[in-house]
């Protein structure tokens, strides 16, 4: 049985608490501004480009995007995010290099993936699919690269950094898709462009503004690179495992029900995410805290801290879930056409199932701080496990429906799985404590 330490964080000073205040409103205010942009990039597509099956590609892109972004945050962002607040000076500019390195590395490897499915999609004849694949590849090296800039700021409490670098993406990325829709010129292929060449020119100003930051010394890149893989790696098999569980349902509603139930899933995904702003900003600033928190608390604080902060977070968003549901026989035709009236039972049963992937996020970040990744990667397991057995049956009855029956169901599991395992871990686990350096913020 482990011994309980007796220490307990001094009480911050007021200023550390207006510092801290502060950051969470601009992390709510930046995630505000990514998810606006995101979603009415993907209305003002879905608008312009008519057929449900245009849609459908869209979409569909997206979801690949969200994939390869995993790989990045598992591999990269995380692992920055928890061992940079133990490293200061040389030591942490030469690990910031590592970590950049890496990134780059991955976003080249994933971008040759892709490229390579969409040349065997041309080769089956799926000609639009394969565009479709070769437009995704081409960006998604700008966006895993805009997605660890805004991380990296995250990690060093760079709020306004963050905020800085997601407005000015998101104004440009919105401004040309706006001023093609205006002309009657928007498609969906347009709108891909449109994403990946705003993120480039984030990235580059990102990496320009901090160079500095950023010191690349081959062997200790060598080493941190294989450290951080060691870490990671059951991370990653954790995230990709929560991924596919999510991202493989619009694939297989595309196998078996086609494009048109495809467009269906993704209009009504996108539209169950409009409380994203407020469950993204909350993540972006409770993640680092968690990280923090597992330095300077006991081990029944930091379980205290853990549940209490997953608590308030599903206080916050539950209201924001109901009022989602239920408008959204009215939202769905009024934003995205008249073609999508009579699917807000979809849409309403991704908004339940997205509130129980949010309630998730506090205490699956506080299994990675204990070191628990594994029991993250078994709870993600879950949806994929009701996918391939009833999931599979429900989308071939009632297609995108179904499917969010089914991923309703497999991540509810996957939330008492995960509430169980940490505090049975938590209860159990020593923490260790560092000094603090100006209280916990």
């Amino acid at each position: 049985m482990s011994r309980q330490l007796n220490y307990q964080p001094t009480k911050p000073p007021t200023r550390l608490h207006h510092r801290a205040t502060v950051r969470a409103f601009l992390a709510l205010a930046d995630q505000g501004v990514v998810s606006v942009a995101t979603f009415l990039t993907g209305m003002l597509t879905a608008r312009a480009a008519g057929t449900k099956d245009s849609i459908a590609l869209y979409y569909l892109a997206l979801t690949l995007w969200v994939v390869i972004g995993e790989v990045g945050n598992s591999l990269v962002s995380t692992p920055h995010m928890i061992r940079s607040p133990k490293l200061s000076g040389t030591r942490l500019h030469q690990f910031n290099g590592a970590m950049l390195m890496l990134q780059l590395i991955l976003s080249v490897g994933l971008t040759l993936l892709v490229v390579i499915a969409s040349i065997f999609a041309a080769m089956d004849g799926a000609h639009e699919l394969a565009m479709m694949l070769l437009l995704t590849g081409l960006c998604a090296a700008p966006i895993t690269l805009r997605n660890f800039a805004r991380n990296f700021s995250f990690a060093r409490h760079d709020t306004l950094g963050a905020f800085a670098l997601d407005l000015g993406v998101s104004v440009l990325q919105l401004g040309l898709v706006a001023l093609l829709y205006v002309n009657h010129q928007l498609t969906w292929w347009h709108a891909l462009l449109i994403v990946g060449v705003a993120n480039l020119v984030g990235a580059f100003a990102f990496l320009g503004a901090l160079r500095d930051l950023f010191k690349i010394k081959r062997l200790r890149a060598v080493a941190s690179i294989r450290k951080s893989w060691n870490d990671s790696k059951w991370l990653l098999a954790s995230s990709l495992t929560w991924t596919a569980g999510t991202y493989l349902y619009p694939w297989v509603v595309l196998l078996i029900s086609g494009r048109a139930e495809a467009a269906v899933w993704g209009v009504c995904f996108q539209l169950a995410a409009v409380g994203n702003p407020l469950v993204m900003a909350v993540q972006n600033f409770l993640g680092p805290q968690i990280a923090h928190a597992h330095n300077t608390h006991d081990t029944a604080g930091f379980r205290k801290y853990v549940l209490s902060a997953t608590g308030l977070f599903a206080l916050a968003i539950l209201p924001v879930s109901i009022v989602m549901a239920v408008a959204s026989p009215f939202l769905l035709p009024k934003l995205y056409g008249d073609q999508f009236i009579g699917n807000a039972e979809t849409a309403s049963t991704l908004v339940f199932a997205m509130l129980f992937t949010a309630i998730s996020f506090g205490v699956s970040r506080g299994l990675f701080s204990l070191n628990r990744a594994r029991l993250d990667l078994y709870a993600n397991a879950f949806p994929i496990i009701v996918l391939v057995t009833v999931g599979v049956i429900l989308v071939w009855q009632k297609g995108a429906a179904g499917a969010a029956m089914a991923l309703l169901v497999g991540l509810g599991l996957a939330c008492a799985f995960r509430t169980i395992a940490f505090l049975r871990i938590s209860h159990r686990s020593r923490v260790k404590v560092a000094l603090p350096i100006g209280g916990v913020v």
